[in-house]
């Protein structure tokens, strides 16, 4: 059987603001939503602007992202850590 790994262990969390923009320092290595909805990023390396639709809930997302629009500017998923 594999090595399984803890993914609190795995990586640091931080809780984003949706109240402003949010640039995440040095980039993340994924998010997670608490609650579904769209969440309209900038893409480490890219890409700016860029709206992830329908993001389930529960989920790990893997995208190496830069900032996370505020629900005033596109974002409409709620309850996100950011995953480093």
């Amino acid at each position: 059987m594999g090595k399984t790994t803890d993914i609190s262990s795995a990586f640091g969390a931080v809780s984003v603001s949706l109240a402003a923009d949010t640039d995440l320092a040095a980039g993340c290595r994924g998010f997670h939503c608490g609650t579904a909805g769209d969440v309209k990023v900038d893409y480490v390396g890219g890409g700016t602007g860029i709206t992830l639709k329908s993001c389930l809930a529960g989920m790990i997302h893997p995208h190496q992202i830069s900032k996370i629009y505020s629900t005033a500017n596109g974002t409409t998923a709620a309850d996100i850590v950011a995953l480093y």
